[in-house]
């Protein structure tokens, strides 16, 4: 019997990437890197900061330190912070509908992530 629902926040219950995506492009922008949300979308939606940081920099020829790599992670996370609490964040299409259920069904539910930067 089912007793409970385990969801991603991301893209599953709520629509954050433009979040991420200005992020990135501000702390790209610093480096003179032009990083366009269809590229982040396509390319590197979900697949953590430092992996994104790691190949845009070395897709573009820019050579860049450890420690610069974890002060961009460090900068785009804590851009993100800031627009996520100034942001309203849309859910996606249907979610508040399925919750609904899930509480009509006793569901207990809960919210998981594999992204910690």
């Amino acid at each position: 019997m089912l007793k409970g629902l385990i969801f991603d926040m991301d893209g599953t219950l709520t629509l954050t990437e433009p979040l991420h995506y200005k992020a990135f492009a501000s702390v790209f922008s610093q480096y003179g890197v032009d990083f366009s949300l269809d590229e982040e979308i396509k390319k590197y939606a979900g697949v953590g900061s430092k992996h994104t940081f790691e190949t845009v920099f070395d897709e573009r020829g820019i050579v860049v330190t450890d420690e610069q790599i974890a002060a961009c992670i460090a900068k785009k996370h804590e851009l993100y912070k800031k627009l996520v609490q100034e942001s309203e964040i849309p859910v996606v299409t249907g979610v508040i509908d399925f919750v609904e259920k899930t509480d009509a069904a006793s569901l207990k539910r809960i919210i998981a992530t594999g992204n910690s930067d």
